[in-house]
């Protein structure tokens, strides 16, 4: 055969082989590799797999697979579906160990469907099984790739979550990814990615302008509009307290991430988030208690790695709080802070995870934030229930930083309950902590704090203020200082039941208000300017206005659930829980500080009682007004007290230091009050007061004066200089009283006075006035503070019971005493008795005058008699007896014609005492007079001696008629202590 025969031959057999390998790769190829690819998928998953048709193209490196289906597992049901899956890689870059170059990848129409059947399993658990766990021992791989062009086309995830009940569904539909020259390439070019999706109906954008795989570092832009956070209320821990039940959250971010040589990774964010209609509800609560408008987050630079945030703004707008106090005194919203229930500890078999390092302290710095709202507080722990809302909420904050030192400077305003607003500006750091205030409050209301307030009364009036304020710690140590005024405009103290105010005040001010704690509280002057005062007293004798101000008793509080008991009975207490030996050491052990005094608030001795100087330096009371009105009395009795002034200087909690006071009114319209003096009211009280009241009309006490005493004054003048001292719980009093032109009359047959003290007021006056119907009386007070009680009553009585003791008393300072009962009414009167030496009968000069003195008193009083009545004393008896055995000694002696009276003693003794070994001289004659008989009659001659001395001596040396002074009868009394004596019984 011809050579270029069998070139042909070759040619032909070539070109058929070429052409058959081309009809097997373009035709046959495929089939196989679908058919392989499907059984090899489904053996390997456990799953059906569905794979239409397989497109392979060799010679350009293209590969496409059409309507790919895999199934779940033991279900027709989709887990994954692929419309069109299309990869072209260059085929030169196959055979290369460097790198391999996909010219484009193109997965259209996704779908992937997942299930998470629990916390951590999912329905294709069984799939990520088959991934072979990393070889250590294996080198990485150095071949690197490069993805040209990869596009998502129309893709979605479909996922139910079953953990969480209700189940959740979430779904990423309208997926779309386009990224180019993503490479594994150390050094290469940065790449770029988008991603666009709606996840349940929320868009979903990311740009990434570079993507650098090899060096982990991407930056990129991310955006979610609208995001609805109801949809994570699932996932919140069931004991979480709160949730959000609406809101939507709108993020615009640009994020950066790279990783530093040593593989430390960081990630930066910057951009804006925000959150619109949040509202958020509290577990087992229907009703939201937080609600916000709008929160708007300008992010600076955050880095949460580092745990570092900057953030330029923060704009709160439509906050909306509202929290809730129980009966039992628990506020709703501090409880959603409760201490969480501790972890429980790792079990024995669990490997402790190796230490690290400590992570980063948190920072976070605020350039700016800005709140716009509403708060209010409604308090079921008082009656009726209260609303306090705070409305018009602004506050703005400027350079937060925590921690710092870094100041922040903070605007806040408000409006406060029911009327009026609060501002206040200033700066404050966190680190350590400390502020520096200025605040002001103007129009402020008091009525939506009357159920705090356990008073009857209901008070209204404008509250005002202006301060500057400075809190700061040091080493532990608190330190407040505030400067500023405050005042009240137009208050009025209410009834309940309503009607005219009972008092008010045009205005009420605290000037010069200097605190600091612990150290000094000084006010530069209290000011009470146009007072005007109702006190009234009801025909029952309460005081109204005193009523008022009487504090409540707290309510009874109900069981912890806040609802009483079904049957009224109170809850049965609980028995105690058996004690273990180890608790009831530890009950019994006190703990250590148990009996150490509790610390001085100050140890500034100026302190006081306060613990800390309090000092005042002016309260005043201008132009005053008060009227008293007294129903109790018929007919009622009404007083004024006008152009009342008052001014006290210096008032201090400093031991020993004195305020001085002065103060003067018009009372009844024309009499005069003037008072001066000093008082130290803080702390112990001390005060030394005098003053005087001249003019007053004592016509206008007639109401009193008819009720109590049964007498009406017709006219007179009363003043009175007083003075009142009290220090150390004492009390010493003077008040010096000057009646002028006095004249009374009684107002009914009733004597009162009489009833009360023995004579009848018109003989009283008649008897204390002088010739111009005046009188001058001194009325003392004194004894402890704690123990002096008076009333207008009390007042008039004193008077009416001292004038009368001193009118009987007067004749009886010379020569006697007076006798007063409990109630100062006089029981009796005494003359002081006429004494004796012992066995004597002579009236010594100095009785002699007292005897002038009582014969004196009888003439004064010639309507008085006298009766005599003798008692011997003790001493009378023993001077008897010595003058008996004397007697009888001297007759033995000279009878006997012994030598001295000793012997006569001795004689005695022994004729006595037979048998008794005589003691020394003086001993016998003790002894024999302590046995000398001693009869009545010695003793009745004494007496008669006696009585008759001192008549003798009224009678003929004083001139007293003998029929004013009578004798006693019956038998004499016995022997009393002291001397022998005559007394004097007065009588008529």
């Amino acid at each position: 055969m011809p050579a270029w025969s069998r070139r042909r031959v070759v040619l032909t057999v070539a070109a058929a082989a070429a052409l058959g390998m081309v009809v097997f790769v373009v035709l046959v190829l495929p089939l196989v590799v679908r058919r392989v690819a499907v059984g090899q998928l489904a053996a390997l998953t456990g799953r059906a797999v569905a794979l239409r048709d397989v497109e392979l193209n060799l010679f350009t490196g293209r590969v496409a697979l059409n309507r790919f289906r895999l199934a779940q597992r033991d279900s027709s049901e989709p887990a994954l579906e692929i419309e069109r899956l299309d990869v072209r890689v260059a085929p030169l870059s196959l055979v290369s160990s460097e790198n391999v170059r996909v010219v484009e990848l193109t997965v259209t129409r996704p779908k992937i469907y997942v299930t998470r059947l629990a916390a951590d399993r999912y329905d294709f658990s069984d799939l990520l099984a088959l991934i072979p766990p990393p070889d250590p021992n294996k080198k990485p791989s150095t071949r690197t790739v490069l993805l040209e062009r990869l596009r998502v086309v129309g893709g979605g995830v479909f996922a139910r979550d079953l953990v969480p009940q209700p189940a959740g569904l979430w779904r990423i539909e309208r997926l779309d990814v386009d990224a180019t020259r993503l490479s594994t390439r150390q050094g290469a070019r940065p790449g770029r990615l988008t991603v666009r999706a709606v996840v349940n109906d929320t868009p979903l954008a990311l740009d990434a302008s570079a993507v650098a795989l090899a060096e982990g570092r991407v930056a990129a832009r991310v955006t979610v509009e609208g995001f609805d956070l109801a949809a994570a209320r699932a996932y919140l821990p069931a004991d979480l307290p709160a949730a959000p039940t609406a809101g939507r959250v709108t993020l615009d971010l640009t994020v950066t991430a790279e990783r530093a040589a040593d593989g430390t990774p960081s990630v930066a964010l910057s951009g804006d988030a925000r959150v619109d209609g949040l509202a958020v509800v509290q577990r087992a609560q229907p009703d939201a208690f937080l609600k916000l408008a709008r929160v708007a987050v300008r992010i600076k630079d955050a880095r949460p790695l580092a745990r570092d945030v900057t953030l330029s703004v923060v704009e709160i707008d439509g906050l909306d709080v509202r929290a809730r106090r129980d009966r039992a005194g628990q506020i709703d919203l501090l409880a959603l802070a409760g201490t969480p229930a501790p972890a429980a500890a790792p079990g024995a078999g669990t490997p402790a995870a190796a230490a690290g390092p400590p992570p980063p302290t948190p920072k976070i710095t605020i350039e700016r934030l800005a709140l716009r709202g509403a708060a209010a507080l409604t308090d079921e722990g008082v009656t009726p229930t209260t609303t306090l809302a705070l409305s018009d909420i602004a506050v703005t904050l400027e350079h937060l930083t925590w921690p710092g030192a870094a100041p922040v400077a903070l605007d806040v305003a408000l409006g406060l309950p029911a009327a009026g607003r609060l501002s206040v500006k200033g700066t404050a750091t966190l680190q350590p902590f400390s502020v520096d205030v200025t605040s002001t409050m103007r129009g402020g209301s008091i009525e939506p704090y009357y159920p705090y307030i356990p008073l009857r009364a209901r008070m209204t009036g404008s509250f005002n203020g202006d301060s500057r304020t400075r809190v700061s710690t040091a080493g532990g140590t608190l330190t407040a200082t505030s400067q500023g005024r405050s005042w009240i405009d137009n208050l009025e103290v209410r009834r309940p039941e309503g009607g005219a105010p009972p008092m008010r005040i045009a205005r009420m001010e605290m000037a010069g208000i200097d605190f600091g704690w612990p150290t000094h509280a000084r006010v530069a002057a209290i000011t009470i300017t146009r007072p005007q005062v109702e006190v009234e007293r009801d025909a029952s004798g309460n005081i109204t206005l005193r009523e008022l101000f009487v504090v409540d008793p707290p309510e009874a509080k109900p069981g912890s659930d806040g609802k009483a008991p079904a049957d009224g009975k109170p809850p049965a207490r609980p028995e105690p829980e058996p004690e273990t030996t180890a608790s009831a050491a530890v009950r019994e052990t006190p703990p250590p500080d148990a009996e150490k005094p509790k610390k001085r608030i100050s140890d500034d001795p100026r302190g006081g009682a306060v613990g800390f100087p309090v000092d005042i330096a002016a309260f005043v009371i201008d132009d005053g007004y008060v009227r008293f009105l007294d129903r109790s009395v018929q007919p009622a009795f009404s007083e004024t007290l006008s152009r009342f002034a008052l001014k006290v200087e210096g008032l201090s909690t400093t031991p020993g230091k004195r305020a001085k006071l002065t103060s003067q009114a018009i009372v009844g319209g024309d009499a005069a009050l003037d008072v001066r003096g000093e008082l130290a009211p803080l702390g112990e009280l001390y005060a030394d007061i005098q003053g005087e009241l001249r003019d007053f009309t004592l016509t206008s006490v007639n109401p009193y004066a008819s009720s109590f005493v049964a007498w009406a004054v017709d006219r007179g003048k009363l003043g009175i200089k007083f003075r009142y001292h009290i220090e150390r719980d004492q009390i010493e009093a003077s008040n010096e009283v000057v009646v002028e032109n006095l004249h009374v009359q009684p107002t009914r047959k009733e004597d009162e006075v009489k009833k009360r003290i023995g004579l009848p007021l018109g003989m009283i006056v008649a008897l204390i006035t002088d010739s111009d119907d005046g009188l001058r009386l001194s009325l003392p007070v004194s004894g402890p503070l704690s123990a002096w009680k008076t009333d207008v009553s009390d007042a008039i009585w004193a008077v009416v019971r001292n004038a009368a003791v001193n009118v009987v008393a007067a004749p009886f300072r010379a020569i006697g005493r007076l006798f007063t009962g409990k109630n100062n009414t006089i029981e009796s009167v005494g003359v002081n008795p006429v004494t004796f030496a012992p066995g004597s009968d002579v009236v010594t000069p100095e009785m002699a005058k007292h005897l002038t003195a009582v014969a004196d008193f009888l003439r004064r009083a010639p309507g008085v008699r006298l009766t005599l009545a003798p008692t011997p004393g003790r001493a009378d008896l023993d001077s008897l007896r010595a003058q008996e055995l004397t007697a009888r000694l001297q007759q033995r002696q000279r009878e006997a014609r012994l030598p001295d009276f000793a012997a006569a003693v001795a004689a005695e003794f022994a004729e006595r005492f037979p048998g008794v070994k005589p003691p020394a001289a003086d001993e016998q004659l003790a002894r024999l007079r302590a046995e000398e008989p001693l009869s009545d009659e010695r003793v009745a001659e004494l007496l008669a001696r006696r009585l008759g001395a001192v008549r003798e001596d009224l009678v003929r040396a004083e001139g007293v008629p003998e029929g004013r002074l009578a004798v006693a009868e019956g038998e004499a009394p016995p022997a009393a202590d002291g001397d022998g004596r005559v007394e004097f019984r007065v009588g008529q």
